[in-house]
């Protein structure tokens, strides 16, 4: 999870808002083996490279501490190798090598190399097994060691280590395998940032304290909320949704809490929080949720809104019900993907249908549940400005002409998807703009004071297509805007 700040005024605000889905590759759990010694392991020390990988069952898992993750091979076929390498000589006393299932009768061999050609066998092995099988190092193959290699020559199953220590003398100081981890993940994920000038981004919680992120709301205290989804959008296994409560005890910018503040969510979509509750949108329903004894768990729950998409019985979770913003005039906007509902019911027993995609809105309380605008495919979220101006990235990206489209609502207007946009264009609101190819995801308004002039009071958009957030600047001509689009910030795939 990705922060971006601006420098103009030499102190650091956090944007809020912007939240990239990231991989765990380099993610340490601790615990597995890393529990099980005390003996110095070297690991944090070392990258590691292999014959071959499953993009699931990476090469570094091997080397993270933590035994429920591990390398696979990519096939079944022997020999496979996989090696970890050594930056500056280190000595070494023993190998712990940890296979991925005890008691299999696995045939390899345990190498280490001076110089990274001439390799000398540590040991000629059959019969691994998940817990460690240590092999002690010994003369020179312990001394000035540059690379460790394991060598699966065949057996039944795949080569597959769940870990690897590289286990150094009593008393060598090593870094902490989870410091370690996350600074690669910082490293690597500082990479794929790349933020516009007089700009500078940090990561505020890797993959290991927020996975599978959809969407972000920030409480004026500073906590973060995540909604974290681990079906994606075509998964349909029950419990695997959850929100997550973030917050960055010490100001340094980076999460140092993080609490399973809902635990048992299907779907968890948009969030705001409003009046001290946290509003959910989880098709098919809306949820307020509340932590009464301040653990960071919510003990309280309230249906605001039921029916306002479908559940898993009917179909996944694409092209739902999403993103939720609040307005200055105290409603709350839920953006509707196309295919819509049949009959969501406020919690004031008022009804509503919607066939197809648009923006509804209700009261923070579940009341007054009423259709804003209609005729859009699959906005995830519409950015809403102080004086509730509305912008949201509708993804139409159809092909034959039909693109992705930025649109602006103001009330009761129809945008005209799927048919009348194109056959009837007169007809119906016109998109502000169409910007072809791309994927449309999450919006934000941003009107701050630490935001330099150029960049201010104006929407943000976010295309998972296009590795980009744009920034939109809005000129007022008659009742509506010209819009342009400027890439501000590169990030890979962003949605909130």
């Amino acid at each position: 999870m990705a922060r971006f700040s601006s420098t103009s005024s030499g102190r650091s605000h956090a944007a809020a808002g912007l939240l990239s889905g990231l991989s765990a590759a380099w993610v340490a759990a601790g615990g597995g083996l890393a529990a099980e010694s005390n003996r110095p392991n070297l690991a944090g020390l070392a990258t590691a490279s292999a014959s071959s990988e499953q993009p699931e069952n990476a090469i570094a898992n091997a080397l993270d501490g933590d035994e429920a993750t591990r390398w696979c091979a990519a096939d079944g076929s022997a020999p496979q190798w996989w090696r970890a390498d050594f930056e500056k000589p280190q000595q070494l006393v023993a190998v712990e090598v940890s296979w991925e299932f005890p008691g299999r009768d696995y045939r390899y061999t345990v190498e280490t190399t001076r110089d990274g050609s001439t390799w000398t066998t540590v040991v000629d092995a059959g019969g691994g097994g998940r817990r460690p099988a240590a092999h002690d190092v010994t003369g020179e193959a312990g001394s000035d060691v540059r690379g460790v290699r394991v060598t699966f020559q065949g057996g039944p199953g795949w080569a597959s280590l769940r870990e690897v220590r590289l286990i150094a003398p009593a008393g060598t100081p090593v870094p902490g395998l989870a410091a370690v981890a996350r600074d690669r993940e910082v490293a690597k994920l500082r990479g794929e940032v790349r933020p516009p000038a007089g700009f500078t981004s940090t990561i505020f919680a890797t993959a290991a304290q927020a996975n599978y992120p959809v969407f972000v709301a920030a409480t004026p205290a500073g906590t973060l909320y995540v909604s974290s989804d681990g079906n994606g959008s075509l998964g349909r296994d029950p419990r695997r949704g959850r929100v997550l409560r973030l917050r960055d005890g010490d100001a340094d910018g980076a999460a140092d809490e993080v609490v399973e503040f809902v635990d048992d969510l299907d779907a968890p979509r948009g969030l705001v929080f409003v009046d001290g509750r946290l509003v959910v949108l989880h098709p098919p329903h809306v949820t307020a949720f509340r932590d009464v004894d301040g653990d960071g768990r919510a003990e309280e729950r309230t249906r605001l809104v039921s029916g306002i998409a479908f559940d898993y019985s009917k179909r996944p979770a694409d092209h739902t019900s999403n993103g939720l913003a609040v307005g200055i005039d105290g409603w709350i906007y839920a953006v509707i993907g196309d295919f819509g509902f049949l009959e969501a019911e406020g919690a004031d027993g008022r009804r509503l249908q919607l066939r197809g995609g648009g923006l509804v809105r209700f009261r923070p309380d579940g009341s007054g549940l009423d259709l804003f605008a209609r005729g859009t495919r699959n906005n995830l979220e519409a950015a809403v400005g102080p004086l509730l101006d509305m912008i949201a990235r509708d993804n139409t990206n159809d092909g034959g002409g039909w693109n992705v489209r930025l649109h602006a609502f103001t009330g009761l207007e129809d945008h005209g998807y799927p048919r009348r946009y194109m056959h009837f264009a007169d007809e119906v609101v016109a998109p502000l703009a169409d910007y072809g190819g791309g994927s449309g995801t999450g919006a934000c308004w941003i009107d701050e004071p630490w935001m330099p002039a150029a960049c201010n009071d104006q929407p943000y958009t976010c295309d998972w297509g296009t590795g980009r957030i744009y920034r939109h600047p809005l000129v007022c001509r008659g009742a509506g805007y010209e819009a342009t689009q400027d890439s501000f910030l590169e990030i890979n795939r962003s949605t909130d």
